[in-house]
């Protein structure tokens, strides 16, 4: 099984039949001898033996939220799945086998589904109690290890024959579990890396439906068969149990379960991606209003408070705008309401680029880490100036000065300081009077005192304004652009002031805008604002500001692919398209992208995104941002204009299906080296084997046996299988105009 991402082109999954732990779990016990050679007794010296034991545990009946990646049909679902096969899609490519089971190599996780009219109880139980030995329940299952007395676990309690009948056998349990590798490169990012590599296990059972208009619910569970290893090899007992002479349920262990509705109308990504609207990102107008222009481009109305008190409507707008805002040169403002702008035509404030400053400020104090790493490099940055101009100005005057009168040895009749702190207060006072002279009334004592010298100098540096002698050259620490290049993304940035309106992201939509630069550069202006007590802070912050875009720009760039645990060559290479996109110096300010909202994010997880300038462009933009901001809001930011836009069903999440014929349900096969449908559909199709028809239930193994008659391959593999049952994902494409 191979491992390398470059191998698996977008938009395209590699198969695999199983995923093998590299380590079985239970007690492993190392042992280490050394031996001593040498000469004489040293030949025969052996020094004691050392052992190791550490123990290589495996999920026993609980496993966590988190491990399932995604299930089909949606939990929660309303469709019409008749001819779909369930599957959940586990994160851990090793975890169904991870646990033992006879013979070895075999699955021990199952997928099994019952209607809600079957009457399968799902119930959780204390672990120590809920696998006691019965009379009227089978259940070979023993306590686990390290389960006790507290711990609890869910149970199914299903009747006998029904079990048995919809229950897989040692030779069906291979060919329902295989691993699919996936490219990752055009799909939201999250909060947890997630792996290419992931497990599929699939039902073997078609879901139930009926007429009414909720339809019929259906119940899918994770199973553990550990322990049923008896009853999936020995036919006999399997058929005393179906005959409910001896026991009327079986009780088994589940790991996970959820539910859907099956019902007579259509659920799948089609449907929901051909319900979206596209427009761009403002409000909607029904009708000619005195704000129009303002709702057109990207503005709505909200309370404001002032600063003195006073109540009124002002005018806002996000960083995601409709229109194309020009970008002047970013400048730093003292106060955030000196971001207020008028609107005369209407008589109301544009507060959007002062409410930017304010949230900078307020996310910078939650970051503790880069508010003090701010303030540690103002205060750095102080005293660096402070003394390269004492060097240049101050020193450069006085000491050759002093050489001049006092001499260069060591027989001076007054030391250098006495010089340095006599002409220190000559210059502090002309400083304040403007008049030459020797300063009188100071004694010799005071003017030789370290003390007293150093108070003059600082004194003489404030007053002279020497605490302008600014730091254009200052690295600035990378703390402080990490936290603004991800700022600059809109990260931590509450969705109300991305969206200050629901009507501007209805349901079913998907909205085109424009990073609006100026919000950008005042939230980021807000974030710098910590620390800026004296002007001298802000003529530095101005002159730093384009070595700070720069910075942020670069950082920007890299927080994708480090978040896809991209090499660092990759990185830059990513960098390199986002900067050059556009083939202009301003290349960085030109990002466009979307926001959408639909059962799409929510029902197909892994969506995949591709945008490009223009139709027929060979490789997409580069993706700044992607990522779910909800259960069915999610928002991309590209470098470039995107103009067009293809959303594709995320293929690691194909299903098993199939169609049904009048002479039953049959499958068009594909051709195994390209992995496309064969185009005579006539020809290259083979029915589907059911092992109990009136329950909807599958046989895999004469199912294989009839694609390996109709293509000869040496062996069906549950790779095989895989390939040939899966559905076609489907690409969706949006045009702007």
């Amino acid at each position: 099984m191979r491992n390398n991402r470059s191998e698996v082109d977008k938009g395209r999954i590699q198969l695999a039949e199983s995923c093998l732990p590299p380590v079985k779990p239970g007690n492993i016990t190392l042992s280490a001898v050394q031996k001593l050679s040498g000469d004489g007794k040293l030949n025969e010296a052996v020094l004691q033996e050392e052992h190791f034991v550490f123990t290589c545990e495996a999920r026993g009946l609980n496993i966590e939220e988190d491990d399932i990646y995604s299930v089909y049909p949606p939990k929660g679902s309303f469709g019409r799945f008749e001819t779909v096969l369930p599957h959940m899609v586990l994160r851990r490519k090793t975890l169904p086998w991870e646990r033992k089971m006879q013979p070895e190599g075999i699955p021990w996780l199952a997928l099994l589904l019952f209607s809600e009219d079957e009457n399968a109880r799902l119930d959780s139980r204390d672990v120590a109690d809920a696998f006691q030995p019965g009379k009227e329940i089978y259940c070979p299952v023993t306590e686990k290890e390290g389960y006790g007395k507290g711990q609890s676990c869910l149970t199914l309690d299903v009747a006998a024959d029904l079990f048995c009948a919809v229950c897989p056998d040692i030779h069906d349990l291979p060919l329902l579990t295989h691993v699919r590798c996936v490219n990752r490169d055009n799909k939201a990012t999250e909060d947890h890396f997630q792996e290419e590599w992931l497990s599929v296990v699939t039902c073997n059972r078609l879901p139930c439906s009926n007429t009414k208009e909720e339809g019929l619910r259906n119940m899918v569970c994770l199973v553990s068969l550990e322990d049923f290893g008896t009853f999936l090899t020995n036919k006999e007992l399997r058929r005393e149990i179906a005959s409910g002479s001896t026991w009327k349920k079986v009780r088994i262990p589940v790991l996970a379960s959820y539910s859907f509705y099956s019902k007579k109308e259509d659920y799948n990504f089609a449907k929901y991606f051909h319900a979206l609207t596209a427009d761009a990102f403002r409000m909607p107008t029904d009708g000619a209003v005195a704000t129009l222009p303002l709702l057109q481009r990207g503005f709505t109305a909200h309370n404001h408070m002032l600063r003195d008190g006073g109540r009124t409507v002002s005018f806002y707008h996000g960083p995601f705008l409709p229109w194309d805002a020009p970008c002047p040169e970013p400048k730093y403002e003292i106060f955030a309401d000196a971001r207020l702008i008028y609107q005369p035509e209407i008589g109301m404030f544009d507060a959007s680029l002062s409410a930017a400053a304010n949230l900078g400020r307020m996310l910078a104090l939650q970051n503790e880490a880069f508010a003090a790493e701010l303030l540690r490099f103002r205060k750095s940055n102080k005293q660096k100036a402070e003394e390269a101009n004492y060097r240049k100005t101050v020193l450069g005057e006085v000491y050759g000065v002093a050489w001049k009168q006092g001499g260069k040895n060591e027989n001076t009749s007054q030391s250098l300081d006495h010089f340095v702190s006599g002409l220190l207060m000559e210059l502090l006072e002309k400083q304040r009077t403007g008049k030459t002279g020797t300063v009188r009334g100071v004694p010799r004592e005071e003017r030789t005192d370290t003390r007293s010298f150093c108070q003059t100098k600082n004194a003489l540096l404030r007053e002279g304004g020497y605490y302008g002698f600014l730091q254009e050259d200052a690295e600035i620490p990378k703390e402080i652009t990490d936290f603004l290049a991800e700022l600059s993304l809109l990260y931590s940035v509450p969705f109300c002031y991305l969206a200050p309106d629901e009507k501007m992201l209805p349901e079913d939509s998907i909205r085109f805008f424009r990073v609006d630069f100026n919000w950008l550069y005042a939230l980021l202006d807000g974030a710098m604002s910590l620390g800026r007590n004296f002007q001298e802070d802000y003529e530095q912050d101005t002159v730093l500001i384009k070595q700070l875009i720069s910075r942020i720009y670069e950082g920007r760039c890299r927080i994708r692919p480090a978040l896809l645990r991209k090499s660092d060559a990759l990185q830059k290479e990513h960098m390199h398209r986002c900067l050059t996109k556009a083939d202009s110096e301003e290349a960085g300010q030109k990002n466009t992208g979307f926001l959408l909202r639909s059962d799409l994010v929510r029902g197909f997880r892994g969506l995949e995104f591709a945008a490009y300038e223009k139709k027929g462009d060979a490789e997409p933009l580069p993706c700044l941002r992607l990522e779910a901001l909800g259960p069915d809001i999610l928002l991309g930011i590209y470098a470039g204009e995107c103009n067009y836009l293809e959303i594709r069903q995320p293929p690691e999440g194909m299903h098993f299906g199939m169609e049904k014929k009048d002479s039953g349900y049959q499958k068009r096969l594909r051709d195994p080296d390209t992995g496309e449908l064969f185009a005579d559909e006539e020809k290259n199709m083979v029915p589907i084997a059911f092992r109990d028809c009136g329950r909807g239930v599958m046989d895999p193994v004469k199912t294989a046996e009839g694609i390996k008659a109709k293509l000869r391959p040496d062996k069906v593999t549950s790779a095989y299988f895989a390939l040939q049952m899966i559905q076609n994902p489907f690409t969706g494409i949006i045009e702007k105009k």
